[in-house]
């Protein structure tokens, strides 16, 4: 069994992103939808985060967008994926039965549970999957700093 290290400013951190998303969806959602039909309508990317060792694994879901029109960028703590799905042709709004598939701007920022190391990251895409390998940056010990009077 693994302890999870709890730390108050990560979890207010995860608090803020989570509170930042209920509102984007709904005020841009039509309501009485869940929030996983509203994370979908919006185009948000959904994401599986694990840490592994040293490294932070991302595994992110990004059916229908091709590797060139997908961009990653990681700062400190901080991941943003983005990319454009397109549809192969027009077709006019009638003609459908039913339509479920997103196009247009996927995206989605997240806070990681620790700063990483940008330059030694990986990132590969296979089947719709982008797989991240995200090494932890080495963390700063704790230090009291004295004050001068």
């Amino acid at each position: 069994m693994t302890l999870l290290r709890r730390s108050p400013t990560r979890e207010m951190v995860n608090l803020r992103d989570t509170l930042d998303r209920f509102f984007d969806e709904r005020f841009f959602t039509p309501m009485g939808s869940s929030l996983w039909e509203m994370d979908s309508a919006n185009g948000a990317i959904p994401l599986d985060i694990v840490e592994e060792g040293n490294d932070i694994r991302v595994k992110a879901s990004v059916s229908g967008v091709k590797p060139q029109d997908l961009h990653v960028e990681v700062m400190d703590d901080r991941l943003h994926i983005w990319g454009e799905s397109r549809e192969d042709k027009e077709r006019k709004e009638e003609d459908y039965h039913l339509r479920e598939h997103h196009y247009g701007r996927v995206e989605r920022m997240v806070t990681l549970p620790y700063s990483v190391n940008s330059d030694k990251a990986k990132a590969e895409f296979k089947d719709g999957m982008l797989s991240l390998t995200l090494p932890k940056s080495a963390e700063t010990p704790r230090k009291e700093i004295k004050i001068v009077s």
